[in-house]
């Protein structure tokens, strides 16, 4: 069986394009990944669920992968907010995440879960993690409204904008555009 495969559930809310779904994630969950690997599912505009493997050989129990696609769904039927929710294992299976891209395609919340037993995150209910879902998004629209960013400053990464250049810290804009390029797509 491959673990890996795609299989149709059902349709999404949002209509982000499947190409912003995907945009970054790669790189993201590589980058993220204390022990170089992880599993993780998104779901496509049109309801299909789609899994990848990171570079190594990790691939949490079947419960955990159902867990996490069931997770999935929820989130991006109950709490989209017109983004797009993916959820990540990572290896050792004391680590899951999940990560929501705003509508512009762009990853705004990491919500990382360390250590939490496999039977609490089990028996909780589904409804319990789209209201945590819930309070992510809304945190995260609080502190973009305390900022009041001017419009002009933001760039739309899975657009294909770029950030602008940064005179005072010129360093990190290219290691962090080696890692767009290296892993541009889930």
């Amino acid at each position: 069986m491959n673990v890996c495969a795609p299989s149709v559930l059902h349709l999404v809310a949002s209509s982000m394009p499947d190409e912003w779904r995907r945009y970054r994630l790669r790189g993201f969950f590589e980058h993220e990944a204390e022990e170089g690997d992880w599993w993780a599912c998104l779901q496509l505009q049109n309801g299909e669920i789609i899994a990848r493997c990171g570079s190594g050989t990790y691939v949490p129990a079947g419960d955990r992968r159902q867990w996490a696609v069931d997770a999935c769904q929820v989130m991006n039927r109950n709490s989209h907010y017109n983004g797009v929710w993916s959820v990540v294992w990572f290896k050792g299976d004391r680590r899951f995440a999940f990560t929501w891209k705003d509508p512009d395609g762009d990853i705004q919340i990491f919500g990382d879960e360390k250590n939490l037993p496999w039977r609490q995150v089990h028996l909780v209910s589904m409804h319990h993690w789209a209201e945590h879902a819930d309070t992510m998004c809304q945190e995260w629209a609080d502190t973009i409204h305390q900022l009041a960013l001017d419009p002009a400053a933001q760039y739309k990464l899975a657009q294909g904008q770029r950030p602008p250049a940064n005179p005072f810290i010129p360093s990190l804009q290219q290691p962090v555009h080696k890692l767009l390029e290296d892993y541009a797509h889930f």
